[in-house]
């Protein structure tokens, strides 16, 4: 059975620029052990019943944040996705998500290979993905962040909304954001003479767990 090769992206957080912060700021950074990224990628084509949708989780995130409840104007932070560190449909991660079937570990490293290739994420030139924030209203509850998406080397604006929450030992951030892999520089994977192929729309999931920087 032929798998569409997912091209994913990943993913990342608030990033705005830099400001003096108040007293009021709180100094964070990204706990990657209990942060999950992933992006949903879905089959298309005529012969698509020989495909399978795809989740493709970011393995390798970090970030450093500054969040001024008093004055979100004065919030930034960085949070960046390693493609080296994307793999593909964990049988958990598909199990969580609601996708039927398990991907066999030879499906896994063509589709890894492939996320890899310059055809689609290019590992070898551009490793980072990442968001930078300019603008955020507001600091808890139900955020706007609008700001700059990289992936590829390709930057396009982009508003995500998040729900950003208070915990005993920290924040987190939860939301998510499409985009189309075709505004990136490169096109969805087509095989099969382009009868199977994955849409250019692509869903990436985050929750993101900010804890206070040591």
């Amino acid at each position: 059975m032929r798998h569409c090769s997912p091209l994913p992206v990943a993913a990342a957080l608030l990033v705005a620029a830099p400001a003096l912060a108040g007293e009021s700021a709180a100094e964070l950074s990204v706990d990657p052990d209990a942060s999950l990224v992933y992006a949903l990628v879905y089959k298309r084509g005529a012969a698509k019943a020989l495909a399978h949708d795809h989740v493709v989780q970011a393995r390798e995130i970090s970030g450093t944040a500054v969040l001024d409840r008093d004055d979100p104007t004065r919030s930034h932070a960085e949070v960046t996705v390693s493609v080296t560190g994307l793999f593909p449909d964990a049988d958990d991660l598909r199990e969580q998500v609601g996708l039927p079937h398990t991907i066999g570990a030879g499906a896994q490293e063509t589709i890894l290979r492939h996320i890899h290739s310059e055809a689609q994420l290019w590992v070898e030139k551009h490793d980072r993905i990442a968001f930078s924030a300019t603008t955020f209203d507001g600091t808890l509850g139900a955020v706007q962040v609008s700001g700059d998406f990289t992936l590829r080397g390709v930057t396009h604006p982009i508003t995500i909304p998040l729900t950003l929450s208070e915990e005993e030992d920290g924040y987190r951030a939860t939301g998510s954001f499409r985009i189309r892999q075709s505004d990136y520089g490169y096109q969805p994977y087509s095989g099969l003479l382009g009868t199977v192929r994955t849409r250019d729309e692509v869903d990436i999931v985050l929750d993101i767990k900010l804890t206070p920087a040591s």
